[in-house]
């Protein structure tokens, strides 16, 4: 059973509120799309509405179509436009942005914000919001956003250039595997997918240019790596739309005759009654010279590697920050050095248009390029002007702004744990208090995905994850202590009013003083403490929220001063009031173990502490708790090296408890207040005391 994209949805809402017939043109002129894609998205809704058994479809030649709505009909589309409506997916900043910017990319006519409005379904302010982050950075890549009034936005620069943003963009968000799959299948595997594979490709065209690439390759026996397949796909895309290519002196060549009327000739065979100009014949015999550098030898000495990476290093200890670091600068650059060096080579060269205003607003990042690339021009042995060393300078103003705007924002944080969610959890409120930072997300490592990591500014981690680049992911101990704390501030803000900032700024200072002048068992413990005394006394106390969700706790479910021979029998201690009363089932207790056995001692989260836990799924029948303190520790191999005699066994089928596990924590991680509940061998007293910090 085949399922329906955003513009068939759109098609049926419009024919949905229409008293009369639709013209192909009028569905074309609403969706701003062409009528080719209006014809096939109806074939798909009409074959979606016969197969739920609806041939309500009515054409005519004339008139267009009209929908026959029956009350049958009405009442699945309500219910069914319920359940996938695209309101419920919202896309972040980052793909709104990149999606406009694709958009603007690869049409050759303006496009209205109210296109975005209506496909994006945010408001005009958002859009515009968009379009000016975009303006600024196409500006810094030798283009212009232009604006004209009633038709809409457009971006004026060289399409060689713009092509190539676009295949860049376009594999930074989303897999080549999904594009690929959606050329031969014409579906598609994601939202984001949805929406950028539907709403910038025409399929008929694209599976047209797809074959033209296919027999390209045969006829100059060559095969084209990903990128460079989506850079001559989208030029040819962008020719069969009417897209004007012209050209410059700089960017002549001299041309194999044979060479060109072979692809000539294939691009006749395989579109059809087209005619192809000298120009475009030019632009795309450079472009295939430019993108088949991969597979032709190479006269330069040095790899490329070297040659991006040195040029990064020189480029980073002139601004004291580490280029290195931005994946995206590294990428970006590799793939224009390459092709420079190509065009270099066979004498062509760039003419940046903003090259003068850009020299004087950005004359220091110039002028440091400049000398930077000295050594590259002696290792490879080739000439740069100062209009392709002005291209390769822009790449590092863009970074310098990135890395800016970075400090000016609270990043967004992912916590892995390989202990599972609800350790996860516990580190990711810990760290949210402690730091200023906008989000954190606490995962299992199963539940990592790419698109995950690169929504996230950083990864905190419990555990290596090789796919991962170094300066994104954080690695530390489940048990957050001091040094975690210093390896963190490296990279975070501690979250701290600004008037007690230079109390903190001295808090080495102090201890440092303590060192000298006292013996201490664990400097890094009291550091520790000290920094979550100042902390907490800026944030709002836990204790006083109120559970979203009804726990059973009760004094039936505390023991005082029990006896238990070994870890497992703690464990049992500590689900035995829980299997009783009927909140949790046999196989929950067995899990525990299991888990214990099969991962270590994950679950003591403090010294002579531990959250006795396994998932929702493993037998808990009604959120509870029991608490349960032992006359003597027991040992469970832990790193604290702490004897346990604080069972807090933990049984939820709420998986949004954050707030119990942060009120939880909170008491955890109060010496004083484990030492009353280690201290006392009355049940109703530990009650009492748990009532008051929980509920």
């Amino acid at each position: 059973m085949m399922s329906l994209n955003l513009r068939s949805l759109q098609i049926i809402e419009a024919l949905l509120n229409a008293t009369d017939y639709l013209k192909i043109s009028q569905l074309a002129e609403k969706m701003q799309t062409s009528e080719r894609n209006i014809r096939y998205s109806l074939k798909k809704t009409e074959e979606f509405l016969n197969d739920h058994h609806f041939q309500v479809l009515i054409r005519h030649h004339r008139k267009g179509v009209l929908l026959k709505k029956t009350p049958e009909l009405i009442a699945f589309l309500a219910d069914f436009m319920q359940r996938t409506t695209p309101y419920q997916y919202n896309y972040s900043k980052e793909e709104l942005s990149n999606f406009i910017l694709l958009k603007l990319l690869i049409e050759s006519r303006p496009v209205s914000i109210a296109y975005f409005e209506d496909h994006l379904y945010v408001s005009r302010t958002t859009i515009l919001n968009h379009l000016k982050k975009i303006d600024s950075n196409l500006y810094l890549q030798g283009m212009e956003l232009k604006n004209t009034p009633r038709s809409g936005y457009q971006i004026i620069g060289n399409e060689i250039n713009k092509t190539t943003i676009f295949a860049n963009v376009f594999i930074q968000n989303l897999s080549i595997r999904e594009f690929y799959n959606f050329i031969e299948t014409e579906t598609n595997t994601s939202k984001v997918g949805e929406l950028f594979l539907f709403h910038l490709f025409e399929i008929e065209s694209l599976q047209l240019v797809m074959k033209l690439v296919h027999r390209l390759e045969q006829k100059l026996k060559m095969v084209f790596d990903d990128r460079s397949c989506l850079i001559l796909i989208v030029f040819l895309l962008k020719w069969l739309n009417g897209t004007h290519f012209s050209l410059s002196k700089q960017t002549m060549m001299e041309i194999d005759q044979n060479e060109a009327k072979a692809i000539k000739e294939t691009i006749e065979q395989s579109v059809g009654k087209v005619y192809v100009t000298d120009q475009v014949l030019i632009q795309l015999i450079e472009l295939i010279h430019s993108l088949r550098n991969l597979h032709t030898e190479r006269t330069i000495d040095a790899p490329l590697q070297q040659i991006v990476q040195q040029l990064c290093v020189d480029m980073s200890k002139r601004f004291n920050v580490d280029f290195l670091n931005d994946s995206h600068l590294i990428s970006s650059l590799s793939s224009h050095i390459d092709a420079m060096i190509q065009r270099i080579s066979k004498g062509m060269n760039l003419e940046n248009p903003l090259f003068d205003q850009f020299t004087q607003e950005h004359a220091n990042i110039f002028e440091a390029t400049k000398q930077a690339s000295q050594s590259l021009e002696t290792l490879l042995s080739l000439p740069f002007d100062d209009h392709e060393i002005s291209f390769l300078a822009i790449y590092f103003a863009a970074s310098l702004q990135k890395i800016e705007a970075q400090k000016m924002r609270k990043p967004k944080i992912l916590v892995v744990c390989a202990e599972g969610v609800a350790i996860s959890k516990m580190l990711a409120i810990t760290i949210k208090k402690l730091f200023d930072i906008e989000s954190v997300k606490p995962i299992a490592v199963r539940s990592l995905t790419q698109e995950l990591i690169r929504f996230y500014d950083f990864v905190i981690s419990t555990v290596d994850i090789p796919d991962i680049d170094s300066h994104k992911l954080i690695k530390i101990d489940r048990l957050l202590g001091a040094k975690e704390i210093e390896l963190l501030k490296e990279r975070f803000s501690l979250n701290l009013a600004t008037e007690r900032r230079n109390n903190v700024n001295k808090l080495n200072q102090i201890m440092e003083v303590i060192n000298e002048t006292c013996q201490i068992h664990d400097l890094h413990r009291l550091q520790f403490a000290m920094l979550k005394i100042l902390v907490s006394e800026t944030e709002p106390d836990p204790m006083y929220q109120k559970l979203p969700f009804d726990v059973t706790f009760n004094e039936t479910l505390v023991q005082a001063h029990a006896h238990a021979e070994d870890w497992q029998d703690a464990i049992r201690l500590g689900t035995r009031s829980l299997l009783e009363q009927g909140y949790i089932e046999s196989r929950y207790h067995k899990k525990i173990i299991e888990n214990l056995q099969t991962i270590g001692p994950y679950m003591v989260v403090a010294p002579g502490v531990i959250l006795s836990h396994a998932g929702p799924d493993d037998g808990v029948r009604t959120n509870a708790f029991s608490i349960v303190t032992l006359d003597q520790g027991v040992d469970f191999g832990d790193p604290l090296n702490t004897p346990v005699q604080l069972i807090w066994t933990l049984a939820l089928k709420e998986t949004k408890n954050e707030l119990l596990i942060e009120k939880i924590m909170e008491v955890i991680l109060d010496q004083h207040t484990v030492s009353q509940l280690l201290s006392t061998d009355s049940a109703n007293k530990i009650y009492t005391i748990i009532q008051q910090q929980i509920f």
